[in-house]
This record gives C-alpha cells, structure tokens and sequence, in this order.
C-alpha cells in the first residue's frame, strides 16, 4: 500500500501540483474516459492521481544501489586508489616555489633574511605542520601547505575601520623540470642504481 491511497483527492491534486504533473493527471484521465466510451470528467479521480504519482515516485526513485569501485585518474598516476587518497597525495605533492612574506612588521634585514614561519592544514583527524623558509630562495613546499597560506591575509589599517584583504605571501610557482634537467636526473639516478 503507497502513502498515495491514504491521500484525499485534495491532497492529491495539491501534490500533483506541487511535483507539475497536472497536465499528466488530465492526459490520463482523459485517456481512461475515451477507452471507457465516456466523456472527460470535470475531476479526474484518486485512482488517476495515484498512478501518475506512483509513476513519478519510479521514475525518480535511484537504481540499484550497488557500489561499483572506479577508477580514479589514470593508469600511470592513481590506478586503484579511492578518491579520498588522490586527494591525500594531492595535498602532499610538493611544488618548487618561492614565497616572499608581505608582513612588514620585522625590523632588521637580519629577522627578514631567516624568517621560518609555521604552516598547518588539515582537520582533527589528520593535522599537519610545515615549516617554510621565507623570503629565500626556491624550495619544495606541500601543496596542502601552499594552499592554506593562500587564505592568510594582513588587515589593512584605515581611517575608521580594518579589513582584511591583502594576502599576506606572495607564492610564486616555478616551472618544472625541462626536457634537459629531467634527462640529467634520469642518467644521475641510473648511477645510484648501479
């Protein structure tokens, strides 16, 4: 027995309102009336409605919830592994950047040159610190490091209140190896094999 057959024809008619399938409820209705030899009837009646939402309910009901493992990515790069460790090696992948720190507060070149600051991400099943030199040179940071510095931003003073809307790091992302550095690492690493 559906919920539908314990519904008035109100109820009903509000319902097929509600899911725009009253033109459907009139086809039907219409339909069943000629094949009876009769004329359209004023109301269609429960029976009508509860088969066109009955109809609907299969239409959008899901099908068979079955699990099927797929793939993720490609064969080279993340061949059976969930989505959810794509996403983990995504945030642990490393990337050559330089970051330069827009915080004017430290006073001497000194502070400025060896200034490590502390990064965490993640959440409080997994949380994880980097610590990154700034203002240096090119260094290999954690893509899950680099995008949490993105959301830090500095107030900016005004005359009558205080936003933050400047980013505090300027990330600059360095091009990957070319063809000839890869090929120097491919011979450097056939040496440490033999």
């Amino acid at each position: 027995m559906s919920k539908f057959e314990d519904m008035t024809k109100a109820e009903l008619a509000e319902v097929a309102k509600l899911y725009k399938v009253e033109d459907k409820v009139e086809e039907l209705a219409a339909e069943r009336a000629r094949e009876a030899g009769k004329g359209k009837p004023k109301v269609p009646g429960n029976d009508v409605y509860i088969e066109v939402l009955e109809g609907l309910k299969a239409e959008r009901a899901p099908t068979e919830s079955v699990v099927v493992p797929g793939k993720v990515g490609n064969a080279h790069s993340s061949k059976g592994k969930t989505l959810l460790q794509v996403r983990s090696d995504f945030l642990h992948t490393k990337l050559e950047v330089i970051i330069t720190d827009h915080d004017t507060s430290t006073s001497t070149e000194e502070e400025m040159e060896g200034k490590i600051v502390s990064i965490s991400w993640g959440n409080k099943r997994g949380k994880e610190t980097a610590r990154i030199k700034l203002n240096g040179g090119p260094q290999y940071v954690k893509e899950g490091a680099l995008r949490a510095m993105e959301t830090i931003k500095l107030p900016t003073n005004m005359k009558d209140k205080s936003t933050r809307t400047k980013k505090r790091f300027g990330i600059d992302y360095l091009a990957g190896w070319t063809p000839e550095k890869l090929e120097r690492m491919k011979a450097a690493q056939k040496l440490k094999g033999d």
